[in-house]
């Protein structure tokens, strides 16, 4: 953080929001950038989505700055799968723009809680084909299922909101000229994915 603070024209108070792990979900403009909190589910093996972790983005003309607190796997992964030295898929990701950067993030992440939502919903599913049988005990399994789908629900709808703003408002600013229009479209896929995801969740309480 040191480092990044010294090369790039980042606030202090963003500085110490990427420190601090009890940030809300925001965004934040200035003239050069945008700052961004995200929160997403840091998976543990055995459960779909017992917590989450917080993600910051610094995104100007031409740079993005990822912080995270914990292992975003999907995050871990796009690094290393750029870090290959294979020039063209590390193309394919960063696309010539911190704005197809920031969506080549953000798909990997938004498809990874469709992943984490395909489990809860087997659980569920799992769930209601053990209700009627006297020999399995699930009131534990019902209250862990129930915590799954709370903590998403915390999670996606500030990402909606957030992922709407930034697709209005801040992606012409981080595209070349010539992407523009296609980049947009790309993230209203991300918003359609996030919207089926919290539609899925909301189904998912409601029935149970």
């Amino acid at each position: 953080m040191d480092i990044i603070s010294k090369k790039f024209p980042i606030h202090e108070l963003n500085i110490e929001d990427c420190l601090s792990k009890n940030q809300l979900p925001k965004i934040d403009r200035y003239d050069d950038h945008i700052f961004v909190i995200l929160q997403f589910p840091a998976s543990l093996k055995g459960r779909a989505a017992p917590n989450f972790t917080q993600l910051s983005l610094f995104i100007g003309k031409d740079y993005l700055i990822s912080i995270t607190q914990g292992d975003l796997y999907p995050l871990n992964d796009l690094f290393r799968t750029c870090n290959s030295g294979d020039q063209t898929i590390r193309n394919n990701f960063m696309g010539g723009s911190p704005g197809y950067l920031l969506h080549s993030i953000l798909d990997a992440l938004v498809d990874n809680l469709l992943h984490i939502l395909m489990k809860i919903i087997g659980n569920l599913d799992d769930i209601e084909d053990e209700v009627f049988d006297d020999k399995v005990a699930n009131a534990k399994e019902i209250s862990i299922l129930r915590r799954e789908i709370t903590t998403l629900r915390r999670i996606v709808l500030p990402l909606k909101r957030i992922m709407l703003e930034i697709t209005s408002r801040d992606v012409k600013r981080f595209s070349s000229s010539a992407a523009e229009e296609d980049l947009i479209d790309y993230f209203d896929d991300i918003n359609d994915h996030i919207s089926k995801v919290l539609e899925a969740l909301d189904e998912s309480k409601r029935n149970n």
